[in-house]
């Protein structure tokens, strides 16, 4: 079965086509690189609440560790403390981790990486 559409007709019509896949893939890397370079914003900010965080347990655990000695709290309490530190800095950790996977993403949806 033969078409009586003219080959230009064809690659006009093919090449629009390719043009709109284009336009909608670049949008959709516009909006992944918008959201990865959101996610970068917001664990930055985790990480400097993370450090503050931290911070203080430290400065509770030393004050807690200094009321065991002294008979004031109990083992447990102290430990209780300790383990708050702990997870502070588990916390700081993993939201580094975190942001740099959003960074990767970034780079690799960019074409950087």
């Amino acid at each position: 079965m033969e078409t009586n559409i003219p080959k230009k007709k064809v690659l006009e019509i093919n090449k629009e086509i390719l043009s709109s896949k284009k336009e909608d893939f670049e949008k959709k890397i516009n909006i992944a690189s918008i959201r990865d370079k959101s996610s970068i914003d917001t664990y930055s900010q985790l990480i400097e609440k993370d450090k503050k965080i931290l911070e203080l347990q430290e400065d509770i655990v030393r004050k807690s560790y200094s009321q065991f000695q002294n008979g004031v709290i109990t083992s447990t309490e102290y430990i209780i403390e300790v383990n708050k530190r702990t997870e502070a800095q588990l916390n700081l950790q993993i939201h580094g981790i975190q942001k740099i996977q959003s960074e990767i993403n970034y780079l690799t949806t960019k074409g950087n990486l």
